[in-house]
């Protein structure tokens, strides 16, 4: 990946690398190698009936990415 900008095809690849892997070890050797690529990763359990689950899935999914120092949650005071 020579070209600074990712295609949806890079990512989505990056993405079933990290979602199929078997063991912690295995996840932590492929987010060092797709580091190397320029792609931050990080991987998220669940379990259970899938669409009751989507709320969950979301909010792990940010809290992980809020774990690897992606973003800071700012809250906001309400407007009046």
């Amino acid at each position: 990946m020579t070209d600074s900008k990712l295609t949806s095809i890079e990512i989505g690849r990056a993405a079933l690398k990290i979602a199929v892997t078997g063991s912690r070890s295995e996840e932590q050797r492929i987010k060092q190698e797709l580091a190397e690529q320029g792609i931050r990763s990080t991987a998220v359990d669940f379990g259970g009936e899938f669409i009751p689950s989507i709320v969950k899935i979301v909010e792990r999914a940010v809290v992980a990415a809020q774990r690897q120092g992606w973003f800071q949650i700012r809250m906001l005071a309400p407007v009046r």
